[in-house]
């Protein structure tokens, strides 16, 4: 496979263009403040004339490292591909000022893996078919449309809807609900190679991952609900991350999108959920953003997600996108306060 090559001085034209920097070893070298994670110290270096970047911190903005060779993708396209938030021919055209270029595509550089989906069918080109109607309809009561289905890509095997994560248009992991109960499956999926041939398998779980990642505007603000129905409900600039609280391999996630306007959390209201706010806050706190929380309204003894507003509560999504927003409030020592009274009444009324 042959290596992709940017011209040094079409890198050196692009640093001056987009970043204040400073110069190393007599113009050699380049540092930044790496966009990726709020740095505002000049961590960030970069070599035009080998095209490789590096956060002297630590390099985890790149993502996981390369299951075959243990080392993580720290060159300029990668780099440009997550701050211009594009794919990886549009990053060597950024690069290049538009130009078209010959080059191969290494996508081993760039992506840890793509993932064999189970043998399923879209949606969306099956919706006259009975089986298909009967789970469309199943999710327009949970507030998708079908060109919802379409956007997000979903798929059905039998009665089970399948939803893929997308990271940087690649699919990198998948997970299914059945519409007969609520039983979920999260894969240990298969790898496979350019020419669509199993390889392998990667051993993975949900907490290695954020639903919506591709659906995210970087370097603005984000949301994180528990569920993927949540983050549907609330909408834009929404995440799911599986569970109530987050995983390390999240925070990798979460520095990559770079939310320097804030992070809000939206749990469900039960005493797990509000729990989880604290939790999640000093697990940010590394990170340097402004850090707020959100809970769907909900009687002291009640559970409520932000769904269940729309499923159960007839509320319309804008309705519910209004009352998330009302409810907002900034974490501080007085909230963490208040939210720990609030989880031992719950826990009071349910014992």
């Amino acid at each position: 496979m042959s290596k992709i090559s940017i011209p040094p001085k079409k890198i050196v034209a692009y640093i001056k263009k987009k970043f204040e920097y400073r110069e190393r070893r007599q113009g050699e070298e380049f540092i930044i403040c790496n966009p990726l994670n709020g740095d505002t110290g000049y961590h960030f270096n970069i070599n035009p004339e080998k095209g490789v970047c590096h956060d002297w911190r630590d390099d985890s903005w790149a993502g996981k490292p390369n299951p075959k060779t243990g080392k993580r993708s720290c060159n300029i396209i990668r780099f440009v591909s997550l701050y211009e938030k594009c794919s990886t021919a549009e990053a060597i055209k950024i690069l290049l000022d538009g130009a078209e270029a010959e080059y191969t595509d290494n996508k081993k550089e760039f992506v840890e893996y793509e993932l064999t989906l189970p043998e399923n069918k879209k949606l969306v080109d099956y919706q006259n078919e009975e089986l298909a109607q009967m789970l469309i309809k199943w999710l327009g009561r949970r507030s998708y449309t079908v060109d919802d289905i379409d956007k997000n890509d979903l798929r059905f095997l039998g009665t089970e809807v399948i939803w893929p994560y997308y990271e940087f248009e690649t699919v990198v992991y998948w997970q299914s609900r059945s519409y007969l109960n609520k039983r979920f499956s999260f894969p240990n999926p298969n790898i496979t190679n350019s020419k669509g041939e199993t390889i392998g398998k990667v051993s993975a779980s949900k907490g290695q991952f954020l639903y919506g990642f591709d659906d995210i505007e970087m370097n603005g603000y984000i949301i994180i609900t528990e569920a993927i129905f949540d983050k549907h409900t609330l909408g834009e600039q929404t995440l799911a991350s599986g569970g109530a609280a987050l995983t390390p391999d999240q925070l990798i996630k979460i520095r990559i999108l770079n939310p320097k306007k804030g992070i809000i959390l939206a749990p469900d209201s039960d005493a797990a959920g509000i729990k989880s706010i604290i939790q999640n806050y000093h697990l940010l706190a590394s990170l340097n953003f402004p850090i707020f929380y959100s809970i769907p309204p909900a009687s002291e003894a009640d559970k409520t997600d932000w769904n269940e507003l729309y499923e159960k509560h007839g509320h319309t999504k804008s309705q519910i996108r209004n009352i998330f927003e009302k409810n907002i409030k900034k974490i501080s020592i007085s909230e963490i306060i208040k939210l720990s009274e609030l989880i031992s009444s719950k826990k009071r009324i349910r014992s």
